[in-house]
This record gives C-alpha cells, sequence and structure tokens, in this order.
C-alpha cells in the first residue's frame, strides 16, 4: 500500500534540498503527517514547482499501470492558465506571470504574443475540467483506490476551496508585498506556515478514512503574517 501525491509547489516534498532561505527548517510537511495519520510508509511524490496540468495529468497517467490495491491516490491541480510549452523546462508554465525568467529575446515574443492573442479564458477552462473529470473517472474505473482531487487555484467537485485563497494568502495581510518583501519566492514550504500543513493533513486524513467532505474555507490561521 502508497500513498501517491502529483501536484506543483504545493506538494513539494520536506527533504528537497534548499536552493533559497525558507523561513524555518520544516521536518516534516502535509503529506508526511497523511503518511502517519495513515499508517503509510511508502510515499510516492511526483511534483515540482510551477508545472501545469498538462504534466501533472501526464505523470498521473503514466503512473496508473502501478497503482496497486488500496494505494491513496492525491492529484492537486494547478491553475488553469499554465501551459507546459517547454517539454524540458516543465517548471516555465505559468507563462502569463514568468517570475522573471530570463528567457531569450524570440521565446519571450513568442509568449507575449500567445498572451496577447492566443490566451483565452474559456479555452482554459475547458482544458481544466476535461483533466477534472478525466482524474474522476479514473477513480470510478478503479474503486480499490482512494484518490483525492485536491484543488491548488481552481475549484474541484467535491472540495470547498482552493489551497491558494483558503489556505496560502489567508495567511497573509497583504500577499503582494510578501511576495515583493521576499523578492518573489515565498519562503513558505508548499505556501504554508508549519501550522497549517498540519490542518490540511488532518482534514485530507479524515477525508480517506471517514469520507468526510474536505472544506478548505475553515480550520485553518489566517493573518500570520502583517
Amino acid at each position: 500500500m502508497a500513498l501517491w501525491v502529483f501536484g506543483d509547489s504545493y506538494c513539494i516534498e520536506s527533504q528537497i534540498p534548499r536552493e533559497e532561505d525558507f523561513l524555518w527548517d520544516y521536518d516534516y510537511n502535509w503529506i508526511d503527517y497523511i503518511s502517519q495519520g495513515l499508517g503509510v510508509g511508502d510515499v510516492r511524490v511526483v511534483s515540482q514547482h510551477g508545472v501545469s496540468n498538462d504534466w501533472i495529468f501526464k505523470h498521473f497517467i503514466d503512473s496508473t499501470s502501478d497503482f496497486q490495491s488500496g494505494d491513496y491516490i492525491v492529484v492537486q491541480l494547478t491553475s488553469s492558465k499554465r501551459k507546459w510549452f517547454f517539454p524540458e523546462d516543465p517548471y516555465l508554465s505559468n507563462v502569463t506571470n514568468s517570475f522573471g525568467y530570463d528567457h531569450p529575446k524570440p521565446v519571450r515574443q513568442a509568449i507575449d504574443g500567445y498572451i496577447q492573442y492566443l490566451q483565452n479564458d474559456q479555452l482554459d477552462n475547458i482544458q481544466y475540467t476535461a483533466y477534472t473529470y478525466a482524474s474522476m473517472l479514473v477513480a470510478q474505473t478503479r474503486p480499490d483506490l482512494k484518490m483525492l482531487l485536491l484543488p491548488g487555484f481552481d475549484p474541484v467537485p467535491n472540495v470547498i476551496g482552493n489551497l491558494t485563497t483558503n489556505v496560502c494568502n489567508y495567511e497573509l495581510d497583504n500577499p503582494s508585498l510578501f511576495l515583493e518583501k521576499h523578492k518573489g519566492f515565498d519562503p513558505r514550504l508548499n505556501h504554508m506556515s508549519h501550522e497549517n500543513h498540519k490542518v490540511l493533513a488532518d482534514k485530507i486524513v479524515d477525508f480517506f478514512n471517514n469520507g468526510t467532505l474536505i472544506d478548505l474555507t475553515t480550520g485553518f490561521i489566517g493573518n500570520l503574517y502583517k
């Protein structure tokens, strides 16, 4: 029996090497707490900063043949605006907000042209919905698995709220100023403080054990940073 987690920076493991200074040294994150709460020692995390739903879904589908009966699966979907345009650099998927990445001029021009002429909210929503229901179909066809869709930015069925609005930004008095102070880098592992890692994990464990609806709009500690 294993715990599988697929997602973006909300799912980065607590043991990753530190390229930047986090606010604390995290010994555990919400994934570790879920592993403890469910009594599952085999944890398999497939995640990367800044990736799109294309990347997340590909790795989720590629792994389905390795899922075993009784496995726990968490698929954390990200912003519908992210696009996997650079196959070898999936972390550059946040094209509508590139965070100062130094793209070559032709690439930057192509991105600007996409944003100006091709980016389409309606199409983004259609693709996001397709990934959502395709993931749910996997859960229906594999009733031997316990599966959760976790919303990073946009809504998913059967979960109230999302990780960005109701956890990440809820901790901050002013999210824009917070990122400006830290030069665009969020120094919280998985964009949340120690306390809220445990809150999120408890909700997910309760969902897996008891089928309790996950409500991300309640129970979290807010206004931790003024």
